[in-house]
């Protein structure tokens, strides 16, 4: 989310945060009204948050199929979550899923190339592939979002698909947290706290440990609270 898509957390450290792809339970709310769902689409467009959308009847997702046929890209993108959840009725299958997510990511759509990025190093509908999870990362980073970035931190500090490099790691939650993702602050006082690449600071792990839990991160919130604490 969020939709979750995780990465585990490095060096078995419950301070870290695994990663997070784009999957959260969707809100059980009214119908939307084919007015409602544009108004909507153009809010989920805007935060890129393509999953919690509400919930929708069976003829307005009927429409989104239509759509998504047509090459509307957040229609598409919106499908490929439906059937990875077997959200609405449907039933889950992987492989259109994959189908959606390939058709949304190929028009640049970040939300998708995170979570088709997902299936690849899970292996749901897709032979596992870390260094396909990794290339499609690498594409929506590169556009700038804050998700994508922060799993490939995650990658690069598990040494999923990639050699363990606690650099190449701090430098993308940085990336991440410079755009306020609440759980980069928190990977990133972990590493401080406790001198992973770096000299160890309790300083500096306090101050992102605050940083993530203003902007929300629960395990942040924990770990600011732990350190705070022991003052």
């Amino acid at each position: 989310m969020k939709l979750k898509y995780t990465l585990l957390a490095a060096v078995g450290l419950s301070f870290f945060t695994s990663g997070a792809f784009a999957q959260t339970p969707v809100p059980q709310t009214q119908p939307l009204t084919p007015q409602q769902l544009e108004v909507a689409k153009e809010k989920a467009i805007a935060s890129k948050d393509l999953v919690n959308q509400p919930n929708m009847t069976p003829q307005l997702l009927e429409t989104m199929k239509q759509r998504a046929a047509q090459g509307d890209v957040v229609a598409q993108s919106l499908l490929g979550q439906v059937y990875q959840n077997g959200k609405y009725g449907v039933k889950k299958n992987y492989f259109t899923a994959r189908d959606w997510y390939e058709k949304a990511a190929a028009q640049g759509n970040v939300a998708s190339m995170i979570n088709l990025g997902d299936m690849y190093q899970k292996g749901l509908g897709v032979p596992k592939s870390y260094s396909k999870a990794k290339e499609l990362f690498e594409q929506a980073a590169a556009k700038g979002d804050a998700v994508a970035q922060y799993n490939l931190g995650v990658m690069y500090q598990d040494g999923r698909g990639v050699k363990k490099d606690g650099k190449k790691a701090l430098e993308w939650y940085n990336k991440s947290a410079a755009q306020g993702y609440g759980d980069a602050y928190n990977n990133t006082g972990a590493i401080y706290e406790h001198g992973i690449n770096v000299s160890s600071s309790k300083k500096a792990a306090e101050e992102n440990y605050q940083k993530a839990c203003e902007n929300n991160s629960k395990q942040g919130c924990i770990n600011y609270k732990r350190l705070h604490d022991k003052k």
